[in-house]
């Protein structure tokens, strides 16, 4: 996956409100899930590297913050979350990433997340994908 793609799948991982990296990995699952056609299926959330190096320039680009542990869109990033087209994730994810590729390239730090918050964050997102799928297995 090209780094424009990765940024804005994290992009679109975020909500307004404070999302925290357990919510931004479950997000970043759920969209990989809805579009199975973007060549995702081998890596249902991001790993670590991905989401440093993600955070890093969509802070640096000014379109999320950092408040603690917990990502928000900045004004720019809601303005340009509600520019964009609500057809379907396949449109929305390649409209976002059309607009990011005509971003200038900036230098940026990661952002440094510690390994130990996103283990247990991504062991959440799991645990739970597991027991929805128990639901799902038992209601058929």
């Amino acid at each position: 996956m090209t780094d424009i793609k990765l940024y804005a799948w994290i992009f679109l991982s975020i909500s307004k409100q404070h999302a925290t990296l357990y919510d931004v990995l479950y997000a970043a699952d759920v969209i990989n899930r809805m579009e199975p056609s973007l060549n995702m299926l081998h890596c249902t959330e991001p790993n670590l590297n991905e989401l440093q190096k993600s955070f890093g320039w969509l802070i640096a680009q000014g379109l999320i913050k950092r408040n603690e542990k917990r990502y928000l869109l900045t004004e720019a990033g809601v303005t340009l979350s509600k520019s964009i087209s609500r057809e379907n994730i396949s449109s929305i994810w390649n409209a976002v990433a059309e607009i990011f590729s005509q971003l200038p390239e900036i230098d940026f730090h990661v952002d440094e997340i510690v390994e130990k918050d996103y283990v247990a964050a991504n062991r959440t997102t799991k645990k739970l994908n597991k027991e929805i799928m128990r639901r799902l297995i038992e209601e058929n």
